[in-house]
């Protein structure tokens, strides 16, 4: 058993008010915070291979594809900082491609590296998201696939694009339909013998993670997501807590796809989640800000619901165990080869 298992955690829901926040205090969110016994020894065996791939390349393995202005930046670059043992390490391992949408410049892909693609304040519906998943995404999948040495976790927005664009490698046409904005905190059920990066995850409780989202992927044909050919679903939502969403009909939590032959493990790995949100204020606060700046008719619930939802339950973060456990796996993959 790799984590406490005493309880389930409270499902119960309470409102307040926009302008009031008593959930927020750092006492409240940091009770009970689920602990990974192995977790150290992952960080180590991570930065030791992350050592290997820096030599190999003399340049950082962990290439960090974000969008300007998105209210995920922060926690992303936080998780990895405390994940990695602080910003020296951070800073010698992680290279950050910080994306405008106005620009229209990106990276071109590179061997020896990880690649995670975050969460975006534009849709991948929109011109721009169309324009990274031709000139980014696509040509990502290409070079993941032709090379064993190349990894990629796709996170919320970089999720959806690289769907899409394994839809268009595949020659499965992919399409994101809009909805309403969707916040919440999550319980989500982690599958067994899908990928070994999950499996500190696998519980017969649930595990929490939050969600923002306004889109979801689907066949041209409207089929979804996981009956694509070799995507494999990692994660389902447990119980219904979606309030609705055809998201959760369409789009699986998380996949993983394009496996490498050498291994047998997928080389790509997808959530619709954001496992780099811990239970700190820091993580939050933007979330909560972003869900103020929304009209009432935009939001798949009602802004209390989703403010609440947003902080309520995050107290079962798998941030830290996720990150570490998936970049690892990625790591030791890569210096094998």
């Amino acid at each position: 058993m790799l984590f406490p298992e005493s309880e389930t955690g409270d499902l119960s829901q309470s409102s307040f008010p926009l302008e009031s926040s008593p959930v927020l205090s750092l006492k409240s969110i940091n009770a009970d915070v689920p602990q990974y016994k192995d977790l150290r020894k992952n960080r180590t065996r991570l930065l030791h291979h992350l050592e290997i791939l820096y030599q190999r390349i003399n340049g950082q393995p962990i290439c960090l594809v974000e969008h300007k202005d998105c209210f995920t930046n922060g926690a992303m670059r936080d998780t990895l900082r405390k994940l990695l043992g602080g910003i020296k390490n951070f800073r010698k391992y992680v290279m950050i491609y910080s994306i405008d949408p106005t620009v229209y410049r990106y990276p071109l892909p590179m061997e020896d590296r990880i690649y995670i693609l975050g969460g975006s304040v534009s849709e991948t519906y929109d011109n721009f998201g169309h324009d990274f998943t031709r000139r980014f995404s696509l040509p990502l999948i290409e070079s993941v696939a032709e090379s064993s040495r190349m990894r990629v976790l796709a996170v919320c927005f970089g999720y959806q694009s690289m769907a899409q664009a394994y839809g268009n490698f595949i020659g499965v046409p992919i399409e994101t339909k809009k909805e309403a904005y969707q916040f919440g905190v999550y319980p989500l059920h982690f599958h067994q013998d899908v990928h070994p990066a999950i499996e500190p995850l696998i519980s017969r409780f649930p595990r929490y993670a939050v969600f923002s989202r306004s889109g979801y992927p689907q066949t041209a044909d409207g089929r979804p997501v996981s009956s694509i050919p070799d995507i494999q679903t990692l994660a389902s939502l447990q119980g219904e807590f979606c309030y609705g969403s055809a998201s959760a009909h369409y789009l699986p939590p998380g996949v993983s796809y394009l496996k490498d032959p050498a291994t047998g493990h997928d080389k790509m790995v997808g959530v619709q989640f954001h496992p780099e949100i811990q239970n700190t204020k820091q993580h939050i606060q933007p979330i909560l800000d972003f869900i103020n700046t929304l009209k009432p008719s935009e939001l798949m619930v009602s802004p209390e619901v989703a403010l609440e939802g947003s902080i309520g339950r995050v107290r079962k973060s798998i941030a830290q165990v996720f990150m570490t456990s998936v970049l690892e796996h990625f790591a030791k993959e890569i210096t094998d080869q």
